[in-house]
């Protein structure tokens, strides 16, 4: 009767450790999600007086675009799951795994598909500079010089590019105007976790000897530089060749 209750016990012992074995599994894979962010509106609001063209993807995703200075950009950004050449960009979720990659991935903010639709995907920066290409083709990662000919004029007003209104940005989103028709959303980014939706952008100033970010708040229009991270998850915006 004894060994018989010691087994059952063993039995009981090793399904617990299991159990917890398989939570914590679980809970390594889901990534460390920030907690209550809402979903956004799907519903974006563009510029009513810029005349909007558009441009599709390798994943037949459809992005509008608009011309200014003499450049036509993409007006959302990039949400392509796949290099130029048909290979997968790895969707990794696990925040380990994230800050120890030395090749490309993306992901969703806080691993959410339905935010990744509306704000676009979040690009590490060996995915941005693969050889493969995330850009559409006839397309480029804005460089230097083209964040240049979009905001010529020092300091870097953000609120031209800004989406208006609250619809996505905290209040007060100071001195958005969107005269550009850029219409930067406040994606936040990823680093050794999901930080700042709602409240910041973020934009990689790609181009020969420069890697920065660019990024706005909430409550400023001005635009500020920060030192880049290659394993930095942050959106894409992309210019036609």
């Amino acid at each position: 009767m004894k060994t018989l209750k010691k087994s059952r016990l063993s039995i009981l012992f090793i399904t617990l450790i299991m159990t917890l074995f398989f939570i914590s599994c679980e809970e390594e894979n889901d990534s460390n999600p920030q907690v209550n962010i809402p979903l956004p509106n799907p519903v974006i609001n563009f510029n009513p007086n810029v005349t909007y063209g558009t441009m599709t993807d390798i994943d037949g995703n459809v992005y509008k675009t608009f011309n200014y200075n003499g450049k036509t950009w993409m007006a959302q950004n990039l949400k392509v799951t796949h290099y130029r050449n048909g290979e997968a960009i790895p969707n990794v979720k696990d925040s380990i795994t994230w800050n120890n990659l030395i090749t490309g991935a993306y992901c969703d903010y806080n691993n959410e598909p339905l935010i990744g639709e509306v704000f676009g995907r979040l690009y590490n920066g060996y995915a941005r500079n693969d050889s493969r290409n995330i850009a559409p083709e006839g397309w480029h990662i804005a460089t230097q010089s083209d964040w240049y000919s979009l905001l010529p004029s020092l300091p870097w007003n953000m609120g031209l590019m800004k989406e208006t209104d609250t619809t996505h940005w905290k209040s007060p989103n100071t001195g958005a105007i969107n005269e550009t028709g850029f219409t930067a959303l406040p994606t936040g980014m990823r680093s050794q976790g999901f930080s700042g939706i709602y409240l910041y952008c973020y934009y990689d100033e790609t181009g020969i000897g420069s890697n920065l970010f660019s990024f706005a708040h909430n409550g400023t229009g001005r635009i500020n530089l920060m030192g880049s991270n290659p394993l930095a998850g942050i959106p894409v915006r992309c210019v036609k060749d």
